[in-house]
């Protein structure tokens, strides 16, 4: 059995990135890509071993002969998910050993199609080429890039291993990724909002506390996301302490958009509103009552509400617009149904499943891409 040699220092190649621009690759970089190749089972046997090795990290590698073309072969999208495994990582066999749970799958339908990464809170860039997602560079978290075959990977950030990042979600100008990261100083057990540079990694905080499904505003220049408040003691009754805020991207004060009460009764009829996921057409906050009826109420930048989607779906992850926000994809369950992608018209209308596709249980995020 012949294994991967590690590559020489000094190893500096350039690639060209549609959304990057022209970056230079360090041997950080190239030692990345062997840690991948490696990690995925791409090690042979026999008297081509090495040769095959070299092939292996070369097809890594490789990204300076263009951009990934599998969205372009998507048919009007492409839509990125995490699979539920039944709670286990699972090897797949298009993957040869890859434990490999994020998917993507076409709007229309059809076969998902494992991207053959280890990771997931996968989201896809609004050009529908890169796919950001959280995996382990070196034994700690970290946010890492490639194409929708799980290639061309490339590292943005490796964070502590007492700071998970997680609901990596891109920017329409495919040059931020927000994000939540636990813990921030100060704040044990929290979840600060935070904002990362696609190209150099760079992390800013934007806010401290507790936070999770962010959303870019169209243009870029906001953040939607969940806020839950100190937890109130409510004894017997059900805390919903969670707030719909709104922050510039680039820094400054939030904004409360929404609000749920600290406690309701569970005997008495009550409502809530969280998840926000922005689009062309405005903010999907999604609506849900103790008599399990359940919609989208579309709201403008301010919180005031335009107009309500009867979805029936009770959702159990995040949601995505697509990118000419025309339909809005939600993660739940419709009518007791296992958990699975819901596509609703903007206009309104019924939610229609895509596929059979099952979804993780933990409300991982779901991206649509061009």
């Amino acid at each position: 059995m012949a294994a991967l040699a590690p590559p020489r220092s000094g190893i500096v190649t350039r690639w060209t990135d549609g959304d990057f621009g022209l970056q230079r690759r360090t041997r950080s970089d190239v030692a990345l890509a062997y840690d991948t190749a490696r990690g995925i089972g791409m090690t042979t046997c026999g008297p081509t071993a090495h040769l095959r090795s070299i092939a292996a990290v070369l097809a890594v590698l490789l990204s300076a002969l263009g951009t990934a073309v599998v969205a372009h072969a998507a048919g009007g999208g492409v839509i990125v998910f995490t699979a539920d495994a039944g709670g286990h990582t699972y090897p797949s066999r298009h993957c040869k050993k890859s434990l490999a749970w994020m998917k993507w799958v076409r709007p229309s339908g059809g076969t998902p199609t494992t991207i053959c990464v280890s990771g997931d809170s996968g989201t896809i860039s609004r050009n529908g080429k890169h796919l950001a997602f959280v995996g382990t560079s070196r034994g700690v978290p970290s946010i890492m890039t490639s194409d929708l075959r799980g290639r061309h990977l490339r590292l943005l950030k490796r964070f502590s291993k007492a700071s998970a990042p997680d609901d990596a979600v891109w920017s329409p100008t495919g040059r931020e990724i927000a994000l939540t990261l636990s813990p921030t100083p100060g704040h044990a057990g929290a979840r600060g909002l935070f904002v990362m540079s696609a190209p150099a990694g760079h992390v800013r905080k934007l806010l401290d506390g507790q936070f999770r499904t962010p959303t870019w505003s169209p243009d870029g220049s906001t953040i939607a996301a969940d806020e839950t408040r100190s937890t109130p003691q409510c004894g017997d009754k059900y805390d919903t302490s969670t707030n719909v805020v709104t922050v510039p991207a680039a820094g400054g004060a939030p904004r409360t958009i929404a609000s749920n009460p600290d406690c309701v009764d569970y005997e008495s009829p009550y409502t809530w509103v969280d998840s926000p996921v922005w689009g062309p057409p405005g903010i999907a906050l999604s609506r849900g009552d103790n008599g399990y009826i359940f919609s989208e109420v579309l709201a403008d930048p301010t919180g005031q509400p335009t107009r309500t989607l009867e979805s029936g779906v009770s959702l159990e992850g995040t949601g995505a617009w697509s990118p000419d926000g025309s339909t809005l994809l939600l993660t739940g369950q419709l009518h007791g149904d296992e958990v699975g992608l819901y596509k609703l018209a903007a206009t309104g209308g019924s939610p229609a499943r895509l596929g059979r596709v099952r979804v993780d249980l933990n409300g991982e995020p779901v991206s649509w891409g061009r």
